[in-house]
């Protein structure tokens, strides 16, 4: 399925197919060695199995970007305070470390923020870890301003 989305994206990665439609071209001339015809079925019923290949088959190129923002730029702020003197901080930015990581290794086989609940929870279990940060920072601050 990887290499059925890999292919589909190759062929239209500025702007994406939408939702399902990719499932035109599974049956086109060109794309007929690529895959069986139950690799074929599979996709055009479940899709890649994979978010970032999902997002890219969905919006191109800048569906890709924004699953690689949605990991990579909280876990490089996690990154940046994760070896702080304040345990708490340090503390919060390891679980928030480990949290991403785990995040990210599911979303290979698995579409993880396609349903609204887990979009969800990612967003806030990394906004609550991120206020504890903020908060701390602020408590040992003497100006009342951050330094992120």
């Amino acid at each position: 399925m990887w290499k059925i989305a890999w292919q589909l994206f190759l062929h239209n990665p500025i702007f994406g197919y939408g939702d399902q439609g990719y499932t035109v071209f599974l049956d086109k001339p060109w794309f007929s060695s690529t895959a069986s015809g139950f690799a074929k079925k599979t996709m055009a019923c479940c899709g890649p199995h994979n978010e970032l290949l999902a997002n890219m088959l969905r919006s191109g190129i800048l569906g890709g970007l924004s699953v690689l923002c949605l990991f990579f730029i909280p876990l490089v702020l996690f990154f940046r305070n994760a070896f702080d003197s304040n345990t708490r901080i340090s503390e919060a930015s390891r679980l928030g470390i480990s949290y991403i990581i785990t995040v990210m290794i599911c979303s290979i086989s698995i579409e993880v923020f396609n349903l609204k609940y887990t979009s969800t929870f990612y967003g806030l279990t990394i906004a609550g870890l991120f206020a504890q940060i903020f908060s701390e920072k602020i408590k040992a601050s003497e100006t009342g301003k951050i330094n992120y």
